[in-house]
Parts: C-alpha cells; sequence; structure tokens
C-alpha cells in the first residue's frame, strides 16, 4: 500500500540514482505496509506507520471490521437474488451457496454485538444478527449455542494474548533450488510444417546450458 521501489524496476534505478533508498532497512521490511523504504520529507523516521494506524482505524471506526462486512455482504447477495421474480439454475444455486455462507459465517456476529469497537459496529452486529435469523430460519436456540461458543473461543484468545502475547507468526518456509548438477533438456523450435534436426541443439536448448553453466559456476 506504501509505494515501494523494488529491485529491478526503473523507479529503484530512478531512486538509486537519486540516493533516496534506505540502505539501513532490512529486505524482510521491504513490503510496503509499514515503513517506507526510500526518504520522503513529509514522511519522516515512524511516519508512515503512524499514519496507517490512524486511517485502518477511522476505516474500522466507519465501516465496521472486516468480518462484519463478509457476513453483510454474503447476506446483501443473497436478498438481492431472493428478490428476483425468476431465476434459473446457476442463480438458484448462487443463492443456496450464499445463503449456506451467511449461517456459517454468522456466529461471529455474537461477538461483534457485545464487543465491536464502538457503539455502531454492536448496533449493526446485532441488527444484522436478527435479520439473518429470521429471513434464513436460523432458530433461537442454534443461534444462542452458537454465539456461546464463539463467545467462549473469544475469552480464550484473550486469555492467551494476556499471558503469551501476539507472536504468532509462522516460521519462515524456504525453498531453495541448487543449480549444481543439472542437465538443460531443450525444447526444439521448429516452423511451421518442419520439424528441427534431432542431431542440432535449438537455441533455447543452448541458451539453457549456459544458463545452467553460469549458475553452477557462481555457487
Amino acid at each position: 500500500m506504501l509505494l515501494t521501489p523494488l529491485p529491478v524496476t526503473a523507479l529503484y534505478r530512478d531512486m538509486k540514482q537519486k540516493g533516496l533508498l534506505r540502505e539501513d532497512l532490512p529486505w524482510g521490511e521491504w513490503h510496503g505496509q509499514k515503513e517506507l523504504a526510500w526518504k520522503h520529507p513529509a514522511f519522516p523516521g515512524d511516519a508512515p506507520a503512524r499514519w496507517l494506524e490512524k486511517a485502518f482505524r477511522a476505516d474500522h471506526e466507519a465501516n465496521s471490521s472486516t468480518m462484519y462486512r463478509v457476513i453483510e455482504t454474503a447476506f446483501r447477495g443473497w436478498k438481492r437474488l431472493a428478490a428476483l421474480p425468476r431465476r434459473d439454475a446457476c442463480l438458484e444455486q448462487r443463492m443456496a451457496r450464499l445463503a449456506r455462507r451467511t449461517i456459517e459465517w454468522m456466529p461471529p456476529l455474537a461477538v461483534l454485538s457485545r464487543n465491536g469497537v464502538n457503539v455502531l459496529e454492536r448496533e449493526r452486529a446485532a441488527r444484522l444478527e436478527r435479520e439473518i435469523s429470521e429471513a434464513l430460519g436460523v432458530s433461537s436456540l442454534r443461534r444462542l449455542a452458537l454465539g456461546a461458543a464463539v463467545r467462549a473461543l473469544a475469552a480464550a484468545w484473550r486469555l492467551r494474548l494476556r499471558l503469551f502475547g501476539d507472536g504468532i507468526q509462522p516460521a519462515t518456509i524456504r525453498t531453495r533450488y541448487p543449480a549444481f548438477g543439472r542437465r538443460a533438456v531443450g525444447v526444439p523450435i521448429a516452423g511451421a510444417g518442419r520439424s528441427a534436426a534431432p542431431s542440432e541443439p535449438s537455441s533455447l536448448e543452448i541458451a539453457a546450458r549456459e544458463a545452467v553453466g553460469l549458475a553452477g559456476a557462481a555457487t
């Protein structure tokens, strides 16, 4: 979301030539979601991170959480299809799928209606939960049971955060492809109506062999 000059791009070369690249920023932070990878006079230090946090907070407070919006969008799609005077088999399947998704995703509304970020989100969640239950025939017993289960999971998560913090990032997965010892396999290229001579390597095969040879020499 932040303008980030990545290597091999013209933007990267331009900023490098102007001396704007941040040589002190580790490559792991060149993702554009927290810090600028280049020097901007209007955003020194941690200013980009603070502006992003402020923007996300404003969006959350005005539009409610992502989970609420996902559920509301699915339910709105179902209502739109249900209001059509005629539906073909494809639309019937789509409407049934949206109904299933709405019911499967609605349990978090029980938590949002109590612990939303503000009064607006709490009211929205409670109203949406009632509308879904009435429109799709979700029984009160099922709604209460699912809501209790989700609230229990939320309480367990809050306890985990209090005891262990929010350090749940998975370990980095690295896949290595060693070039040493690999054999290039050429793909013959021939024009229409003609076949390449099997005894003569194609230009693609020659280029592949050279590339593998250079990679092997570099390792």
